[in-house]
């Protein structure tokens, strides 16, 4: 009689263990009870970090677009524009844009309201970010130096009650000008030459005038301005850049940091956590693995008595039961995987059908980002295969006479 050895043998061993029938052994229910929880931490992991990175690149785009992303100065905060060290800034290969900048936070008057904003200073002829956002085909060119014009953001304008064509009055409370009645903030009538709307928080406080008007609102000398602005292709890293440490002493690096930096940590604290608590789901089903693993090996030790007395070595068997915990995980993750992009995908149709948002025009922004799928899955298997191994390598602390012995 002819008997057929499946070959790899010890794969063959593993499936038949892992694709048995649930009404014969309670290992067998513990086994696919941890893939489907597994599957459930992958597949949550998935769905919430996706929408906290749209969130957090819609953060990106929405709030870091407009600002600039560093700012290099010294400490009076006035820079001769014609000295620029172009040898460092050379180094920053991820940056796409250097302009020189005057900027400064300031009071804006008019005859029924008051604000408070943030004076850019800008040359028209070098790259704006508000450029491409203004309205009634107003250009940014028509900020021309020594005409004292300005340009508004639509909110800002709205609060204030002015529109284009009116004057509004711009004071620097950290420069003073010496009259015969005292000292007096820094202060000039400006006209408003144009309003933007960008669809971002900066409509509220961001004004742009003339650098060469700032430079004299802020009593710089000719050729003068705060430092040069810096923006780069990835913003949320500037903390990694090194080269930042070869600007000379008397020059200072402010990055975006230091007025929204909270935000972004509020985000990445938040990230964390979810990641952490979900993470938890997947180590109960790894730890689910190790006691249906832990069941298998007593429930098979005659099967394992057998193999050993047949020539199986000891790593094979070893390997039969590291195969069968990894069985779980693997299921578990490609079936999280298509199940969180699944959701990820249809995510705005399905809570606009379940009626969870009243606003129909909200769409919760998502991004996938395949390394972070890759890190949960390759994290899940690495911990598995750390905890399983010494449950499978119990297996072969046995005896085989003994246990054949006092077989039934």
């Amino acid at each position: 009689m002819n008997t057929r050895i499946h070959q790899p043998i010890i794969f063959y061993i593993a499936l038949r263990y892992i694709f048995r029938p649930l009404t014969q052994q309670f290992s067998s229910f513990l086994f696919w009870s941890s893939t489907v929880m597994t599957a459930i931490g992958v597949m949550s992991l998935i769905v919430v970090l996706s929408v906290m990175n749209g969130f957090e690149n819609e953060l990106e785009k929405n709030v870091l677009q407009f600002i600039p992303h560093v700012l290099i100065t010294n400490t009076e905060k006035k820079v001769n524009i014609g000295k620029a060290p172009l040898s460092i800034f050379n180094l920053f290969k991820d940056c796409t844009c250097i302009t020189s900048l005057t900027i400064s936070d300031v009071i804006l008057n008019t005859v029924n309201n008051i604000s408070i904003g943030v004076m850019l200073g800008i040359n028209p002829n070098d790259f704006e970010p508000l450029g491409s956002y203004l309205m009634d085909d107003t250009s940014i060119n028509e900020l021309i130096g020594g005409e004292y014009r300005v340009i508004l953001g639509k909110q800002l304008a709205e609060q204030l009650g002015v529109q284009k064509g009116d004057t509004i009055r711009l004071i620097v409370p950290s420069v003073s000008d010496v009259t015969p009645i005292g000292l007096i903030f820094s202060q000039r009538l400006f006209k408003i030459s144009g309003i933007y709307d960008a669809n971002s928080e900066v409509n509220t406080y961001q004004i742009l005038v003339h650098q060469q008007d700032a430079a004299r609102l802020m009593h710089y000398p000719d050729g003068y301005a705060t430092g040069w602005r810096l923006f780069f292709k990835h913003p949320l890293i500037v903390h990694s850049f090194k080269q930042r440490h070869l600007l000379s002493n008397d020059l200072i690096w402010e990055d975006w940091r230091v007025h929204k930096g909270s935000i972004f940590q509020a985000m990445c604290f938040e990230k964390n956590m979810m990641s952490l608590l979900l993470s938890l789901i997947i180590m109960v089903a790894i730890f689910n693995v190790v006691v249906s693993l832990s069941i298998l090996v007593i429930e098979k030790k005659i099967d394992i008595a057998i193999l050993q007395t047949q020539g199986l070595k000891s790593y094979q068997i070893i390997l039969i039961f590291i195969i069968y915990g990894l069985s779980a995980v693997i299921l578990g993750s490609m079936l999280g995987i298509f199940l969180g992009l699944f959701l990820v995908n249809y995510l705005n149709w399905i809570i606009f059908n379940l009626h969870c948002i009243s606003l129909y025009d909200i769409q919760i922004p998502v991004l996938v980002k395949p390394l972070q799928i890759f890190f949960i899955v390759m994290c899940s298997m690495i911990l598995s295969f750390i905890i399983i191994i010494y449950p499978s390598y119990r297996a072969v602390l046995t005896y085989p006479t003994q246990i054949l012995r006092h077989a039934k």
